[in-house]
Protein backbone atom coordinates (compact mmCIF):
# COMPACT_ATOMS: atom_id res chain seq x y z
CA UNK A 1 0.00 0.00 0.00
CA UNK A 2 2.81 2.40 0.89
CA UNK A 3 4.54 1.54 -2.38
CA UNK A 4 1.43 2.55 -4.30
CA UNK A 5 1.25 5.85 -2.44
CA UNK A 6 4.97 6.42 -2.98
CA UNK A 7 4.60 5.63 -6.68
CA UNK A 8 1.65 8.01 -7.01
CA UNK A 9 3.55 10.77 -5.23
CA UNK A 10 6.67 10.23 -7.35
CA UNK A 11 4.61 10.21 -10.53
CA UNK A 12 2.77 13.35 -9.41
CA UNK A 13 6.01 15.13 -8.53
CA UNK A 14 7.59 14.18 -11.85
CA UNK A 15 4.52 15.36 -13.73
CA UNK A 16 4.39 18.66 -11.83
CA UNK A 17 8.12 19.20 -12.25
CA UNK A 18 8.13 18.48 -15.98
CA UNK A 19 4.99 20.52 -16.62
CA UNK A 20 6.13 23.53 -14.61
CA UNK A 21 9.66 23.64 -16.01
CA UNK A 22 8.35 23.25 -19.56
CA UNK A 23 5.72 25.92 -18.92
CA UNK A 24 8.34 28.39 -17.68
CA UNK A 25 10.68 27.70 -20.61
CA UNK A 26 7.84 28.11 -23.10
CA UNK A 27 6.72 31.34 -21.44
CA UNK A 28 10.28 32.73 -21.64
CA UNK A 29 10.38 31.93 -25.34
CA UNK A 30 6.92 33.45 -25.86
CA UNK A 31 8.18 36.62 -24.15
CA UNK A 32 11.11 36.81 -26.55
CA UNK A 33 8.74 36.21 -29.48
CA UNK A 34 6.46 39.04 -28.35
CA UNK A 35 9.48 41.36 -28.21
CA UNK A 36 10.40 40.36 -31.78
CA UNK A 37 6.82 40.97 -32.94
CA UNK A 38 6.86 44.41 -31.33
CA UNK A 39 10.14 45.23 -33.08
CA UNK A 40 8.68 44.04 -36.40
CA UNK A 41 5.75 46.44 -35.93
CA UNK A 42 8.21 49.26 -35.26
CA UNK A 43 10.15 48.35 -38.40
CA UNK A 44 6.94 48.36 -40.47
CA UNK A 45 6.15 51.79 -39.08
CA UNK A 46 9.67 52.96 -39.92
CA UNK A 47 9.35 51.44 -43.40
CA UNK A 48 6.12 53.31 -44.05
CA UNK A 49 7.64 56.56 -42.82
CA UNK A 50 10.74 56.10 -45.00
CA UNK A 51 8.66 55.33 -48.10
CA UNK A 52 6.57 58.42 -47.49
CA UNK A 53 9.64 60.64 -46.89
CA UNK A 54 11.30 59.34 -50.07
CA UNK A 55 8.11 59.89 -52.04
CA UNK A 56 7.70 63.36 -50.61
CA UNK A 57 11.29 64.28 -51.53
CA UNK A 58 10.74 62.72 -54.96
CA UNK A 59 13.86 60.66 -54.39
CA UNK A 60 13.10 56.95 -54.24
CA UNK A 61 16.09 55.02 -52.78
CA UNK A 62 15.51 51.22 -52.68
CA UNK A 63 18.56 50.61 -50.46
CA UNK A 64 16.79 52.25 -47.50
CA UNK A 65 13.72 50.07 -48.06
CA UNK A 66 15.79 46.91 -48.60
CA UNK A 67 17.66 47.48 -45.36
CA UNK A 68 14.48 47.67 -43.31
CA UNK A 69 12.89 44.71 -45.13
CA UNK A 70 15.97 42.57 -44.46
CA UNK A 71 15.75 43.41 -40.76
CA UNK A 72 12.06 42.38 -40.75
CA UNK A 73 12.92 39.15 -42.52
CA UNK A 74 15.63 38.36 -39.95
CA UNK A 75 13.15 38.89 -37.12
CA UNK A 76 10.60 36.63 -38.85
CA UNK A 77 13.24 33.89 -39.05
CA UNK A 78 13.90 34.35 -35.34
CA UNK A 79 10.15 33.97 -34.68
CA UNK A 80 10.15 30.69 -36.65
CA UNK A 81 13.08 29.46 -34.54
CA UNK A 82 11.20 30.31 -31.34
CA UNK A 83 8.13 28.42 -32.56
CA UNK A 84 10.26 25.34 -33.32
CA UNK A 85 11.80 25.55 -29.82
CA UNK A 86 8.31 25.62 -28.28
CA UNK A 87 7.23 22.60 -30.35
CA UNK A 88 10.39 20.74 -29.33
CA UNK A 89 9.79 21.48 -25.63
CA UNK A 90 6.17 20.32 -25.85
CA UNK A 91 7.21 17.11 -27.62
CA UNK A 92 9.92 16.46 -25.03
CA UNK A 93 7.43 17.02 -22.20
CA UNK A 94 5.03 14.53 -23.78
CA UNK A 95 7.81 11.98 -24.24
CA UNK A 96 9.00 12.24 -20.62
CA UNK A 97 5.47 11.94 -19.23
CA UNK A 98 4.69 9.02 -21.56
CA UNK A 99 7.84 7.20 -20.40
CA UNK A 100 6.91 7.85 -16.76
CA UNK A 101 3.46 6.38 -17.36
CA UNK A 102 4.97 3.33 -19.05
CA UNK A 103 7.35 2.86 -16.11
CA UNK A 104 4.43 3.13 -13.69
CA UNK A 105 2.53 0.50 -15.68
CA UNK A 106 5.53 -1.84 -15.47
CA UNK A 107 5.56 -1.53 -11.67
CA UNK A 108 1.88 -2.43 -11.36
CA UNK A 109 -0.32 -5.36 -12.21
CA UNK A 110 -4.01 -5.83 -12.90
CA UNK A 111 -6.29 -7.90 -10.71
CA UNK A 112 -7.32 -11.11 -12.51
CA UNK A 113 -10.86 -10.76 -11.09
CA UNK A 114 -11.83 -7.09 -11.46
CA UNK A 115 -8.96 -5.67 -13.54
CA UNK A 116 -8.07 -2.94 -11.01
CA UNK A 117 -4.47 -1.70 -10.99
CA UNK A 118 -2.41 -2.95 -8.04
CA UNK A 119 1.16 -2.38 -6.94
CA UNK A 120 3.51 -5.17 -7.97
CA UNK A 121 4.17 -7.33 -4.91
CA UNK A 122 0.73 -6.85 -3.35
CA UNK A 123 -1.03 -9.95 -2.09
CA UNK A 124 -4.64 -8.79 -2.40
CA UNK A 125 -6.49 -6.51 -4.81
CA UNK A 126 -7.04 -3.01 -3.43
CA UNK A 127 -10.40 -2.84 -5.18
CA UNK A 128 -12.12 -6.21 -4.71
CA UNK A 129 -9.87 -8.01 -2.19
CA UNK A 130 -9.18 -10.97 -4.48
CA UNK A 131 -5.92 -12.87 -4.03
CA UNK A 132 -3.36 -11.63 -6.55
CA UNK A 133 -0.90 -13.95 -8.30
CA UNK A 134 2.62 -13.98 -6.86
CA UNK A 135 4.45 -11.61 -9.19
CA UNK A 136 7.65 -11.64 -7.15
CA UNK A 137 8.88 -14.96 -8.53
CA UNK A 138 8.15 -13.94 -12.11
CA UNK A 139 7.63 -10.20 -12.57
CA UNK A 140 6.67 -10.62 -16.22
CA UNK A 141 3.80 -12.86 -15.16
CA UNK A 142 1.67 -9.85 -14.23
CA UNK A 143 2.22 -7.96 -17.45
CA UNK A 144 0.71 -10.50 -19.89
CA UNK A 145 -2.23 -12.88 -20.06
CA UNK A 146 -1.95 -16.10 -22.03
CA UNK A 147 -5.20 -17.37 -23.55
CA UNK A 148 -5.97 -21.08 -23.89
CA UNK A 149 -5.48 -20.60 -27.65
CA UNK A 150 -1.85 -19.63 -26.92
CA UNK A 151 -2.12 -15.93 -27.78
CA UNK A 152 -0.38 -13.39 -25.55
CA UNK A 153 -2.59 -10.49 -24.43
CA UNK A 154 -1.96 -7.39 -22.33
CA UNK A 155 -2.70 -7.76 -18.62
CA UNK A 156 -5.62 -5.32 -18.86
CA UNK A 157 -7.24 -7.22 -21.77
CA UNK A 158 -10.67 -8.65 -21.08
CA UNK A 159 -10.88 -10.59 -24.35
CA UNK A 160 -8.27 -12.46 -26.39
CA UNK A 161 -6.92 -10.54 -29.38
CA UNK A 162 -6.63 -13.76 -31.37
CA UNK A 163 -9.77 -15.82 -30.69
CA UNK A 164 -12.03 -13.31 -28.89
CA UNK A 165 -12.57 -15.55 -25.86
CA UNK A 166 -13.28 -13.83 -22.53
CA UNK A 167 -10.04 -13.80 -20.54
CA UNK A 168 -11.88 -13.02 -17.28
CA UNK A 169 -13.96 -16.21 -17.52
CA UNK A 170 -10.88 -18.22 -18.47
CA UNK A 171 -9.02 -17.04 -15.36
CA UNK A 172 -11.88 -18.12 -13.09
CA UNK A 173 -11.66 -21.70 -14.39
Amino acid sequence: MLEKIKGSINKGLLSASVNSSTFFEIEKIKGKAEKEKSEIKQLFSELGKQVYELWKADHFDPTVINSICERVQGKELTLDTYQKEIEHLEAERSRVLREANMQAEKSSASCPVCGATNTMGGKFCVHCGALLPDFSSNPKCGTKKICSCGATNSQSAKFCISCGKSLLEEEKE
